[in-house]
């Protein structure tokens, strides 16, 4: 008998708390193989003895998931102080407590931001190696591992631009939004590439490693020289302070307004080495992606196999992504434009990178989870209409050229609350649905007491033992 439209299972299953882990997703997880991973990243192959030897330190009774959860939890902590820190200077400014001169971080917080940040890619780095060692690989293993790094991509990117001085809203608070734009975009085209042709690939210098490692160097020279080191000229930083005083307008027109420039300033060369690195990539990874799945059609697969792009075709599981980024991109160009009083990015900007950091985050984890569990991609995800309704207020306020019909900065708390909750209650969800299916727990490489049926233990027992960790 079919429910009726308005039932209770019905009424739950288009809600934003509902269950994540389907009948059908929890048979699938018996057809589960780990991605082959590809990393051609230079640091990764100089940094993997390193690697090798801290996982022969850790104990064989550590479950890999609490390695990834130590490396994870110090990042947030991280990532907590730097936006309480910066916050608070703000408001000091505002209120005249202090001048806008005075750095936002205390300088040891860059240090501190450093060590978190190798300490979580150490940890990152040999939680597959242990779940390899002690046997205890699994789709769980590769969700944790993966959802962890989609919210780290916030977090990254947020401590990349503290010690450029690029997240105080007075100047262009448009950088800092675009900069975690790319970043994110590139996490989830790579994770969208292993969906299709589950290979986790990443290349020469627009990898997760070289990107830490780009972060760490820049929260070091803040730590050392200051951050208002990438407030200075390139040119100005070369040329010595005789030389630089023997530059005029009238002699030298090209010496002079190179060390002068002020998109040569350390801080946008940065950035703009980062945008150029993520941009190709992106567009790289997608034509890959597309031009793998049309020669591989001719090819006959296994039996009862349906290909991932007849179960969701490619312009299908880009949908919610490239909407849920556009939108965000056209909502906050229209506060910029049509806002008589600050625009949302220069009066709430780290509430807006969180909001989008964790949008980013819950998507990118749908995605996983589909792969892992062989299912198809929603073509729109429920959490993306409460996004409409926050850009419906600003849009009809900018047209009426009157006030939001709703307080929008109590409307960008309740969003960030929303997808948080939503977030939690999704991870919840998929730990509790997964081990108790396939009887083993989340931060222990003991198994479940035999109480499930033999199905169960069979799939938890061949994922176990045949295949190895994503890492």
């Amino acid at each position: 008998m079919k429910s009726s439209l308005f039932s209770y299972n019905a009424m739950r299953e288009c809600t934003l708390l509902s269950p994540y882990i389907s009948e059908e997703a929890k048979n699938n997880l018996q057809k589960y193989k780990p991605s082959t991973q590809q990393d051609y990243s230079f640091i990764s192959k100089i940094l993997n003895p390193y690697w090798n030897y801290v996982s022969s330190l850790i104990p064989n009774y550590v479950a890999p998931n609490t390695i990834t959860l130590v490396g994870f939890i110090a990042v947030v902590v991280s990532y907590v102080m730097t936006v309480t820190a910066i916050t608070l200077n703000w408001n000091h400014k505002k209120s005249g407590e202090i001048t806008n001169e005075q750095d936002a971080l205390p300088s040891y917080m860059y240090l501190i931001n450093a060590v978190t940040l190798f300490w979580y890619q150490t940890m990152d780095a040999i939680d597959g190696k242990q779940a390899r060692r002690t046997g205890t690989s699994s789709p769980l293993g590769e969700l944790f591992d993966h959802g962890c790094d989609s919210i780290n991509s916030l977090m990254q990117t947020v401590l990349a631009l503290a010690p450029l001085q690029l997240l105080n809203a007075s100047e262009d608070p448009w950088i800092s939004f675009v900069t975690l734009v790319c970043v994110t975009w590139m996490f989830f085209i790579s994770i969208w590439q292993q969906f299709y042709t589950s290979v986790l690939s990443f290349q020469n210098f627009s990898g997760p490693t070289e990107g830490q490692f780009v972060v760490i160097f820049v929260n070091i020279l803040a730590f050392i020289f200051g951050p208002r080191l990438f407030n200075e000229n390139m040119f100005s930083l070369i040329f010595n302070d005789v030389f630089r005083a023997s530059i005029d307008v009238t002699s030298s027109p090209t010496l002079f307004a190179l060390t002068h420039y002020q998109w040569l300033k350390l801080k946008y060369l940065v950035i703009t080495g980062i945008v150029l690195s993520t941009v190709p990539s992106i567009f790289g990874i997608i034509y890959s992606t597309i031009k793998t799945l049309n020669e591989s059609k001719d090819v006959e697969k296994a039996e009862n196999e349906i290909r991932k792009d007849v179960k969701t075709p490619v312009w299908k599981s880009l949908f919610s992504y490239g909407f849920f980024s556009v939108l965000f991109l056209v909502w906050m160009g229209f506060s910029t434009i049509y806002s008589y009083k600050e625009s949302l990015l220069q009066s709430h900007l780290l509430l807006i990178l969180y909001i989008y950091g964790m949008y980013h985050a819950y998507i990118v984890t749908r995605f996983i989870l589909a792969r892992v569990c062989d299912l198809g991609i929603p073509m729109f995800m429920n959490i993306l209409y409460i996004l409409v309704l926050a850009f419906g207020n600003s849009l009809l306020a900018g047209f009426d050229g009157k006030d939001t019909l709703l307080d929008e900065s109590l409307f960008l708390i309740a969003l960030a609350a929303i997808i948080t909750i939503s977030y939690v209650h999704m991870a919840c969800n998929i730990i509790m649905s997964l081990t108790e299916h396939l009887g083993i727990y989340c931060f222990s490489v003991e198994k479940r007491n035999q109480h499930t049926n033999s199905t169960n233990s069979n799939s938890a027992s061949m994922i176990s033992n045949d295949h190895a960790n994503s890492k």
